[in-house]
């Protein structure tokens, strides 16, 4: 059940930065819309910066967005918990 509450926390809030034309329930539409292609590991790098591992990419952007840590995942533990998208 926790994964479940994480998920719809995050859809939460990227619906909330997509505006009214994102009304979908699935993370990765979510993800799509806000940063284009298919929502997938690849097109969130390009979206973050240079990185060339997501690991990497959610360390640099969790960060930037309010996390404070050095651990990938953790990192978006703590931004996905805490954080807004930009």
């Amino acid at each position: 059940m926790p994964l479940f509450y994480k998920i719809q926390g995050m859809i939460e809030r990227l619906a909330a930065k997509n505006g009214a034309g994102a009304t979908s329930n699935y993370l990765s539409d979510q993800k799509r819309a806000l940063y284009g292609g298919r929502g997938n590991t690849d097109d969130f790098v390009k979206y973050v910066g240079t990185e060339t591992r997501k690991s990497d990419a959610w360390v640099r952007f969790a960060n930037a967005n309010g996390a404070n840590t050095s651990r990938a995942d953790q990192a978006e533990h703590d931004f996905s918990k805490n954080g807004t998208y930009p």
